[in-house]
């Protein structure tokens, strides 16, 4: 039995599938869970209105599948940021976290992974970056409340791009459902823009890191980079957080129209278990 998991970003698949046919597609390219982004689509947020029947039956899809949804993205909160200087567009923001909390917490077992953005279409400053301290400070104690952890997300602007600025948000909370679930690829992007070493970086969140989000970039680009086509050295990465304890990992891959969509995510799945499978028959945490 693996000692890890391997997850999928639900739009690595057309929008058009049921949830009962993301779960069988996932499985059937090898994968261990799903993980459901919540973007600005209205059929994508009202998901954060299941009613118990609906979310009944996605637990029974979970079971019959073995297939679990471990993870919710607020993607949406970069449209609807906890930083901004407009206040319907705060509450908006923490009306959204409250609502993938609690679907969290009645779908067991799941973790809402936060887009480290104090804000994204308006100008960052110092009272953005205290109102996202306060709300994030207000968020951790919702999920506190619901028994829920929180993975804060370095992205791609300058304000949280590394897990040592995520640490920083982290330490100064203190609370333990509120943890760093960093993408490998961000965090690279971020290593090469300031010089540094990325192995470096992720030290910087020993004891705050709750998993990895595995994704292929390439200097100045974040998106749709095939695995294996870019600069993230996933050998090193991953095998750096498996010595910190990580022991969930998901693809962060998007479906972009073309028809050999399931492919791709097999060829991903092969690729990435390529690395962890060796980790996981040796247990190799040495250099």
């Amino acid at each position: 039995m693996k000692t890890y998991t391997l997850g999928i970003s639900d739009k690595a698949m057309p929008r058009v599938l049921s949830w009962k046919e993301k779960l069988e597609t996932a499985h059937s390219a090898g994968y261990d869970s799903v993980e459901m982004v919540i973007d600005n689509v209205n059929s994508s947020l009202k998901q954060l209105d299941f009613h118990d029947d609906q979310i009944k039956i996605l637990r029974e899809y979970m079971e019959k599948t073995g297939v679990l949804v471990q993870t919710i993205y607020l993607a949406v909160h970069k449209n609807y940021p906890m930083g901004s200087s407009n206040e319907k567009m705060c509450a908006k923001s923490m009306d959204i976290l409250k609502k993938a909390v609690i679907f969290a917490s009645e779908l067991g077992n799941t973790a809402v992974q936060l887009p480290g953005y104090d804000v994204y279409y308006e100008l960052s400053t110092q009272e953005t970056e205290k109102r996202f301290m306060e709300n994030l400070r207000q968020a951790a104690n919702t999920a506190a409340y619901y028994g829920v952890k929180l993975g804060l997300k370095p992205m791609d602007t300058e304000f949280l791009n590394t897990v040592q600025k995520a640490a920083y948000y982290v330490e100064q909370i203190k609370m333990d459902c509120l943890e760093i679930y960093p993408d490998v690829g961000n965090i690279t992007n971020a290593a090469k823009l300031y010089g540094n070493d990325v192995l470096k970086d992720i030290k910087t969140g020993q004891g705050f890191l709750s998993a990895l989000q595995l994704k292929e970039t390439l200097p100045g680009r974040y998106e749709d980079i095939p695995f294996g086509m870019g600069h993230v050295n996933f050998g090193r990465t991953i095998h750096m957080t498996w010595k910190m304890g990580v022991r969930k990992f998901a693809v962060d891959m998007n479906y972009q129209g073309n028809t050999n969509w399931r492919v791709d995510m097999m060829s991903a799945q092969n690729f990435l278990r390529c690395i962890l499978d060796k980790l996981d028959k040796t247990g190799n945490t040495n250099e």
